[in-house]
Parts: structure tokens; sequence; C-alpha cells
């Protein structure tokens, strides 16, 4: 089912550009201020200087045809698939996520192209990300998808130990190990290739780049009618991991900023209000250990109340009829279209916020913001709806670890030099 190809990178040569961690990033839209300032202070050629906000697409590609001139962003030696492992320690216990990036062959999210989506997309969100591949064709992070039955081919592979040296091993900031070796032998890439045909796989992260790279598809096949079926741009990056060892599913927590009285109000409509006398790590384990609707919430005054639904039934009733117990039973799917539509918030008024240090600090340092603390959706779960094509709504789930953006990118321009 997928097509998994090959793909000759885009690296990094850290004799001039620095070592990994400071030419890399984490594989976040949105970065601190000061975690930006570091990753400059610590090579000019950050691959966040690439990730450039909406305006700033052209100087961004200016810069990376600028590197490419100055050999700190070189071509891989030749076509290969890049092994990728990601080894951290979570509440003390050692995981590893093990998978392949590889070139997948580009086609609507309804499973006819072996990949599946587990959220909906915002269609902002993928304007803003193709305005951007317009300018700089050239994918910074892959998108991470969770394969779905793969052969055991696949699977013991992906386990042996690697019989050579990392191309790429790095430690990030938070104390994950990330390792990359070329498979560059055509018969073990035809292998695996075949092996991955048979499969399916979810998207973890990553649903807003793939709709952009499938829409930034349809233009350059209108530009470019003759580039044929293996121009650059009819795939996209992607990072196969298997989800049996090494991922986690954390909450999408739901910042609410600028927010009114009306608001709270509104809050105080659906839920009996009990206060909490704790701070946002202990409300947000406090809310997962409760039955399900019930929302944690950060006041604009640094208090921290348990949201109880007044009548959840009724809540949940305004829910998508036609979908599963289990979707409607989403924390996210209630907020969506039960809850937030009925707090009289300005448009832009709802940002996701997966670090919940981060949002609470918002919130502290303002007085027209609150967060609304929910719970994380079992990985089981969130992978049987996407196999049943139930789409939860857009940012409901964060799936880690994620994989690291500059480590390998990987061109999409309608030409490319030969290999």
């Amino acid at each position: 089912m997928l097509d998994a190809a090959p793909f000759r990178a885009v690296r990094y040569d850290p004799d001039v550009a620095g070592d990994a961690r400071a030419t890399s990033a984490p594989a976040y839209d949105a970065v601190e201020p000061l975690a930006y300032a570091g990753h400059r202070e610590a090579s000019p050629y950050t691959v966040l200087e690439l990730h450039a906000p909406d305006g700033a697409h052209r100087r961004a590609a200016s810069l990376y045809r600028s590197w490419r001139r100055q050999g700190a962003l070189v071509d891989d030696v030749s076509p290969a698939l890049y092994r990728y492992e990601i080894h951290e320690l979570v509440a003390g216990v050692p995981t590893a996520q093990r998978g392949l990036l590889a070139a997948v062959r580009l086609g609507p999210l309804d499973g006819t192209a072996g990949i599946l989506p587990h959220e909906d997309v915002d269609t902002a969100r993928v304007a803003a990300r193709l305005r951007r591949l317009t300018e700089l064709p050239v994918e910074l992070t892959p998108v991470h998808a969770l394969l779905v039955g793969a052969p055991p081919a696949l699977t013991e592979r992906l386990a042996a130990p690697p019989p050579s040296a990392p191309i790429v091993a790095m430690t990030d900031a938070d104390g994950a190990d990330h390792r990359v070796w070329a498979l560059r032998d055509p018969d073990e890439q035809a292998t695996l290739a075949a092996a991955l045909a048979e499969t399916r796989a979810i998207i973890a992260d990553g649903h807003h780049r793939w709709a952009r790279s499938l829409a930034h598809r349809d233009a350059q096949r209108a530009a470019h009618p003759d580039a044929g079926s293996e121009a650059p741009f009819e795939r996209a990056l992607v990072y196969l991991a298997d989800p049996a060892d090494g991922v986690r599913v954390e909450a999408v927590h739901r910042l609410l900023r600028p927010l009114g009285r009306r608001s709270l109000a509104g809050l105080e409509e659906h839920f009996h209000l009990e206060r909490a006398a704790v701070g946002p790590a202990a409300l947000a384990r406090w809310v997962s250990a409760e039955p399900a609707g019930v929302m944690g919430l950060l006041a604009p005054d640094g208090t921290a109340w348990l949201l109880r639904p007044r009548h959840r039934a009724t809540l949940v009733a305004q829910l998508p009829s036609a979908r599963r117990w289990a979707w409607r039973d989403v924390d996210a799917a209630l907020l969506e279209h039960a809850i937030l539509p009925s707090l009289a918030l300005p448009a832009g008024a709802v940002h996701p916020r997966a670090d919940l240090r981060r949002a609470a600090a918002e919130v502290s340092a303002r007085d027209d913001a609150a967060l609304l603390v929910v719970r994380p959706v079992p990985l089981p779960r969130v992978l049987d709806l996407a196999v049943d094509g139930q789409r939860l709504p857009p940012k409901t789930t964060r799936i880690a670890p994620k994989p690291r953006a500059g480590l390998l990118l990987r061109s999409a321009e309608a030409e490319q030099a030969p290999a």
C-alpha cells in the first residue's frame, strides 16, 4: 500500500555548519524566543532560520541557497532509506522508537496512498505551510507516521542492531538520543520497500505538512506537466515508525486568549467548578484520573479548578451522531462541538498547547487568558479510530517522541541534480 522510496537527502556538513544539536531543532511550529536565541548563538545555520514566519519565506529561500553555496548544506552521496532511532528515558524506563525515513508517494488522505489521518486539518494552517514550501521547496521536518500491521520482515530488520556507525548521532536538550543510519544497499532497499508496500501508516504528526505537500504537488504538476511520475514533488518526506515501543500520546490543551468575563460565565453554564489547590502538573494528573468529560481550568487569577459537567449527556448530544462513542468520548470533540462555540470567544482566541508548563506561564503573564486542561487520548483508540476513518478534531493529540527538524532535509524542487 505504501510506496516508499530511497531519496538523496540534503545534509548539514558539520565541519562548516556545526554539530547536529546546533543545526537541528525540536519539531515544533513555534519555538520559545529564548530557545531560538540559543540555537542562533550555537550555529548561524540553525534550521530555525529556514522555518521562517509568514512573510519571510523569500529570505529563508535566499538563506538556503546561500548555505548550499557555502557548503553548509550538501547532497548525500547516494539515495538511501534512512534508519532513524530516538532513545530516551520515560519515567526512568529506557524506550526506543525505531523507523525509516523515506520519500513516500503522495495521495489523498483516504487510505488509497497507504497513509491514513487521525485528525482533521485546519485549512488556514495548510495554506500557510504551502506558502512556505512554494518559496522554499525543501522539506525541513518529516511527516511522522506510525506503521499499522507491519510485516515481520520489517519489524525484525528494525529490531536488529545496526551493522555500522550512524551518520548522525546527537543528544537533544531533553536528553533524548537521535541516531540516523543510511541504508544504501539496493537489495536491502528493495526488501524494505516491498515490506512497506504490504502495510499502511497513520499520521501521528504532520497532517498539515502532508496536505500542504499534496497541494504543492498539484500546483507543480500544472506548472511542469512533463516532469514525470518520479519528480521530487510527487513524494513527501515521511518518518515511518514502529509504534510497538517508545510511542506515547500526550494531551493538547486549549489556551483561551483573549478571554472575556462572558466566556468564563459560559463555562459555569456547562460545568460545576470545584477549586483545586494544586499546580498545573498536578491538575493535569487529577483530570486524567477523573471520569471522562471532567476537565481542568487555570483561571486568569492563577487559581486552578476542576470542571465537572452539569449534564454530560446534553453536551454529548451536540456532537455528530454518526460518530462512534469512542470518538464522542474525547475531550477535544466535546470542546470543539459543544463547549467552545457557546463561550462568546472572539475569532482566533483558541490556541492549542501541548506544553503544559509553557501554557501555564502564558496564563500567569496575562489577565485575559485561561487554559482548559484535557486528558490524553489512549494510543490504541487513536489508531482504531484512524483505521475506521473517524478523524479527531485538529490538534487533539501530541504523539511523542517527534523526529527532529533539520537532521535530514529533502528537496521538493521540480528539477533536481542527478544522483
